[in-house]
């Protein structure tokens, strides 16, 4: 997120999830109310109003911007009060969970990142998670495998490049 002349962290819900799911998996119960919570952002997510494209089209920009803002005023009176359940719930769960098990390790991680986590809240057009960029990069991390080497430095750089454009071409169709 580039705000104010400052670059801001923003994190993933799904990486947090994750850790949550590894406590749950491992057998502790408690872990079910954070998937819970966290289940319930995602509900929210799918409701909300898709995002609009990038277009030239007159008055296009506009409509974008209030799409973003339809969002995050949803997101706002939606999630908000999901995210202030699960920061009272982590909380109180931090003193009884050991911190090298699981669950303490999934709480350790949402409270460390508990600003950058809940950053998706104030903007409209940021995701809740990083997962299609995941997605889109997994043929460069398969690829990997096969090419070896690309053969130099400014190879590397140029192949990053050409595979953002790809991929962000892929995903506005």
């Amino acid at each position: 997120l580039y705000q104010s002349g400052l670059v801001k962290h923003v994190c993933c819900w799904a990486h947090a999830r994750r850790k949550f799911v590894a406590a749950a998996e491992g057998g502790d119960a408690r872990a079910e109310q954070a998937l819970l919570l966290i289940r319930r952002l995602y509900v929210i997510e799918r409701q909300l109003p898709p995002l609009l494209l990038p277009s030239d089209e007159p008055g296009q920009e506009q409509r974008r911007r209030q799409r973003e803002e339809q969002r995050r005023a949803l997101r706002q009176r939606e999630a908000r009060p999901a995210l202030e359940e699960l920061e009272r719930w982590l909380e109180q769960q931090r003193p009884s969970a050991l911190p090298k098990s699981p669950l303490g390790q999934a709480i350790t991680y949402a409270r460390n990142n508990w600003a950058a986590m809940g950053r998706y809240l104030r903007e409209g057009w940021l995701g809740i998670d990083n997962n299609l960029s995941e997605r889109t990069l997994r043929a460069v991390a398969l690829g990997r495998v096969n090419w070896g080497v690309i053969g130099s430095e400014a190879g590397g750089k140029t192949a990053a490049v050409l595979y953002s454009i790809v991929g962000t071409c892929k995903h506005l169709g």
